[in-house]
């Protein structure tokens, strides 16, 4: 099998050629690695999944909040996820489970934040760069809203 030129190599990965040598590289670096993101992010759901950690948080932040620090801030915790269906499910838990599903939970939602920011900051900072140059037809415009729409239920 034949070497690869090196042209081939100095247009290639946007990770490994500098940005005087393809103008695209910085914003394939964003794209790699907001999909590494993703992934982390598909890989810390799977976990919060199986160890049934979902809804252990009762409450919905936009913005986050940060975990209870002291012993009476997790028993109260406690005794609101208490009054909730998925407690049913899982009544001998003892707090110390309860902490460990907890701090999964918080730790999804936080990787999500993290990952949207990193994605609206890339997708802000290209655009105000006005790069890539690029002509968009009215269907590639559309797709990040048809996305992001797909996303809600009807």
């Amino acid at each position: 099998m034949a070497a690869p030129s090196p042209n081939l190599l100095a247009k290639g990965l946007p990770i490994l050629t500098p940005t005087a040598l393809n103008p695209h590289a910085p914003v394939g670096k964003w794209i790699l690695g907001t999909s590494s993101l993703v992934c982390a992010m598909v890989h810390i759901g799977g976990v919060t999944r199986l160890t049934k950690s979902g809804l252990s948080m009762t409450d919905w932040k936009p913005l986050g909040s940060r975990p209870p620090i002291t012993n009476d801030e997790w028993l109260e915790e406690f005794e609101r996820y208490k009054q909730f269906p998925e407690w049913q499910q899982r009544q001998s838990m003892s707090l110390d489970e309860f902490k460990y599903i907890y701090f999964w939970e918080w730790g999804h939602r936080m990787a999500g934040r993290f990952v949207g920011l990193v994605f609206g900051g890339g997708w802000l900072y290209f655009t105000w760069l006005h790069r890539p140059k690029l002509q968009l037809d009215a269907g590639s415009s559309l797709a990040l809203p048809k996305n992001v729409t797909s996303a809600i239920p009807p």
